[in-house]
């Protein structure tokens, strides 16, 4: 009999419990955790997905990687488009719920629409990595509504930084906000005579 140790942390962190490399509760003998959410059969863990349902349901149209999501994705700097399809069908699969690609690359124009309906939470134009085709943000969408709880966020989140996203509910309440920062783009902002580089948590 061999003994394996985890290697990494929970993705989710304290939101899984206070051992950070725990599995299915201590007791895998008893349970399994295919997913690293929870120990199935438990009460509040979601069943381990029927496979099978989720590709009818994909061939129905009701799959993370919609039209719209693929169009949406396509607007991200081309080095960055397979990590978000990656993001979304992993998200997909580990929570049972479609994670949607709802904004994508801005121009200014649009950018300053969105700071000037909401200055304390949208940077100006120019100070918005979704201005350089590097942020995106996204939402859960189950059952016909938007929704996703922490817990779903927070399992999109640990996909996002294995897959070299910043996560931004890391800074904050920004959830469902992701970005991809990238040195070169300095030299765009001193283009636009701009200086530095958007604040953390900044959409």
């Amino acid at each position: 009999m061999s003994i394996r140790t985890l290697t990494q942390e929970d993705p989710i962190g304290l939101a899984g419990g206070l051992n950070l490399y725990g599995f299915a509760g201590g007791d895998p003998i008893n349970f399994s955790d295919p997913f690293g959410l929870c120990k199935q059969g438990t009460e509040g863990c979601l069943p381990m997905p029927d496979l099978n349902a989720q590709m009818q349901s994909a061939m129905a149209g009701d799959f993370s990687l919609s039209e719209a999501n693929e169009q949406r994705i396509q607007t991200l700097a081309p080095d960055l488009q397979r990590s978000t399809r990656a993001l979304v069908n992993r998200t997909y699969f580990a929570t049972g719920k479609s994670f949607h690609v709802h904004s994508g690359t801005r121009s200014f124009a649009e950018q300053d629409q969105l700071h000037q309906s909401n200055p304390n939470g949208a940077a100006p134009p120019g100070l918005s990595w979704h201005n350089y085709g590097r942020a995106f943000d996204a939402y859960f969408h189950s059952n016909g509504a938007v929704g996703g709880s922490y817990r779903d966020y927070s399992v999109a989140g640990g996909i996002a930084e294995e897959l070299g996203w910043v996560w931004g509910g890391r800074w904050g309440d920004d959830l469902g906000h992701f970005d991809s920062p990238n040195a070169d783009i300095v030299q765009l902002y001193m283009n636009n005579h701009l200086s530095g580089i958007p604040p953390g948590g900044r959409d």
